[in-house]
């Protein structure tokens, strides 16, 4: 071979591995891209639904399935408290999946990835582990991916995905990454659960309290028994006045926006005395000038009698942290609200 050729046999070579390594990066960059625009995407389902957790957890399973090109797939959320996992939504060709089933740790395959903490990912499916239902037919599917979903080490839901196919290393790789996502926003959705569920709890036992007052005026016979109920009505209130002031932080306001009464546990925070709060007027520590708006509307509405809950970032000395709030109207005699109980918890955790 004269060097005429061989120079042109290694331009060719050279050609076809400059080649192959363009179309590398190509579906490198598609890859990337599918990737970002997806979680992307799952974020705004997560902001949509972050006050639903019916509803957050079919659009982030029906989104899934869709965008990994998968068959199936349902969704579980941990209750630490029984120790189960349960199934909250499930989603397969284009429908909505009305099942329901509770799964203890440790047990199956989605069981074990909970209790280790680790994806499965099989392509090899037992046959007796489920079937898909099509329109050709019941068939069974080939693989299957089971990725629980950590925020801060902790674990609070897991997917389960099955497909004819194989998931590609991108695609598990994705569905891991926005478990991040999905976990932070199931614990964010459970700790207001938790608050309105108090604030609840709370309202419930104040409108007894005025129930029985109110008894008790009507009824001078009843007097005394109708005081012994009162006694344990205002102590179970208290108690739960105690907690919130061992949990939360929390305000009191006149209608006119001023503190009237402050707990400890936010005077510690601040580090400033009561004296020092009382008469302040609500806003000393807002970052966001734009919140004043909303600020309107949520006292527009507690003047209406309205429990309201508020979402702010503060800025106390060095630190930055978010509030979530819950807003509380007391009402007098006549029915009308003359103070405003406002219990905040620290959510910053939960927003980074």
């Amino acid at each position: 071979m004269c060097i005429r050729d061989s120079a042109l046999v290694e331009m060719q070579r050279s050609l076809k591995i400059a080649k192959i390594e363009e179309e590398k990066r190509n579906n490198e960059d598609a890859m990337q891209k599918w990737a970002i625009d997806g979680e992307a995407e799952i974020s705004s389902i997560l902001r949509q639904h972050a006050q639903d957790m019916d509803q957050l957890s079919y659009q982030v399973v029906s989104y899934l399935v869709k965008y990994t090109e998968a068959s199936q797939g349902a969704l579980f959320i941990i209750n630490e408290e029984d120790k189960m996992i349960e199934l909250v939504a499930a989603y397969a060709y284009n429908r909505r999946k009305f099942l329901y089933k509770n799964i203890p740790f440790g047990i199956g395959l989605v069981g074990r990835s909970v209790q280790e903490g680790e994806t499965i990912y099989i392509n090899d499916i037992p046959p007796d582990y489920t079937s898909i239902s099509s329109g050709l037919g019941e068939d069974k599917p080939r693989t299957l991916l089971i990725v629980p979903f950590k925020f801060n080490e902790v674990i609070y839901a897991v997917v389960e995905l099955a497909t004819f196919r194989d998931f590609k290393p991108h695609v598990r790789r994705f569905v891991e990454r926005i478990g991040i996502s999905v976990a932070s926003t199931v614990a964010n959705l459970r700790i207001t659960l938790t608050t309105n569920k108090l604030v609840a709890d709370l309202q419930k036992r104040s409108n007894e309290l005025l129930a029985k007052e109110e008894a008790m005026r009507q009824n001078l016979e009843e007097m005394q028994s109708t005081q012994d109920e009162m006694n344990r009505k205002t102590n179970e209130y208290e108690s739960i006045v105690n907690a919130l002031n061992q949990t939360s932080y929390v305000i009191e306001y006149d209608m006119n926006r001023r503190v009237i009464g402050i707990n400890e546990k936010f005077l510690s925070l601040i580090g400033k005395s009561k004296n020092d709060m009382l008469g302040t007027r609500q806003g000393a520590f807002m970052i966001d000038e734009e919140k004043d708006k909303e600020l309107d509307k949520l006292w527009a509405n507690l003047e209406l009698g309205r429990v309201s809950m508020f979402t702010q970032q503060v800025a106390i000395e060095t630190k930055v942290l978010w509030f979530s709030e819950a807003y509380i109207p007391v009402f007098d005699d006549s029915g009308k609200p003359f103070k405003v109980i406002n219990i905040a918890n620290d959510v910053t955790s939960l927003m980074e």
